[in-house]
This record gives structure tokens, sequence and C-alpha cells, in this order.
């Protein structure tokens, strides 16, 4: 479970959420003991993501913005 699959991250949110009664309390357990890091490990890598994603749109609306700036495009440039 959590191979990186967002599906299946998301059905057993649903399992959690919508059938309380129809827990297998032994699977949740080993999820919470045996699984929680390698979840970690795929949030912490899509937060990075979206994290090197913006600040390339940022850096390119700011380039954008101020192309006309010959001295800002060469700052910009060696970052």
């Amino acid at each position: 479970m959590f191979d990186n699959s967002k599906r299946e991250i998301v059905n057993f949110r649903n399992v959690l959420i919508h059938e309380y009664f129809g827990i297998d309390e032994d699977e949740v357990f080993d999820i919470a003991k045996n699984k929680l890091a390698g979840l970690k490990e795929i949030v912490l890598s899509k937060i990075e993501m979206v994290d090197r994603e913006l600040k390339d749109e940022l850096i390119i609306d700011f380039i954008n913005e101020n192309r006309h700036l010959d001295f800002v495009i060469e700052i910009i440039d060696k970052i």
C-alpha cells in the first residue's frame, strides 16, 4: 500500500472516512506502524515538486515583467 499511488491513498482515506464499522483494525495498525514512513516520503516529494514548479513560474513571471531591465535579466540568469 502507498507505493506512490494516489489512488491507493485516496481509497484508504475513503475507507477510514466512510466505512466506520467496516475497518479492519489490524490493517490500520499495520499501516500506521509500517507504512506511514513511505507515505511521508511521497507527500514530501510532492511538496518539493510543487515548490520547484512555483519557483520556476515566479521566476518566469518576474523575467517577463522586467524584460526591459537588462541587469535584472543578467542577475536572474546567474541564479
